[in-house]
């Protein structure tokens, strides 16, 4: 289809993927390749939490099914990871953005 996949992560969660995921065939982003990660950081920066692009990885369709194909229990995963973004977020505090 000519187009790139992009998945913009948080920094903490790549670590989780990269820890319990074969992520050997992730590289250093390159144009060439249809999967592309964008892992940000969340600093705070006078009183105010910004975003910031802390990594680019990328990888071919090749890398993406070593990664689905060698993780934990999808059913288990899932389920975990919604579990852990759910109680996240009900400790979340609303930033206002200067607008």
């Amino acid at each position: 289809m000519g187009k790139k996949l992009v998945l913009v992560v948080q920094n903490k969660f790549f670590d989780y993927i990269a820890r319990e995921f074969q992520t050997d065939r992730l590289r250093a982003a390159s144009n060439a390749d249809s999967v592309r990660f964008h892992i940000y950081d969340t600093v705070l920066l006078e009183s105010q939490l910004q975003v910031v692009l802390a990594d680019e990885k990328s990888t071919d369709v090749l890398g993406v099914e070593r990664m689905l194909s060698s993780g934990q229990n999808p059913e288990v995963l899932e389920e975990e990871v919604i579990a852990r973004i759910k109680a996240r977020m009900t400790r979340a505090v609303r930033i206002q953005v200067p607008g």
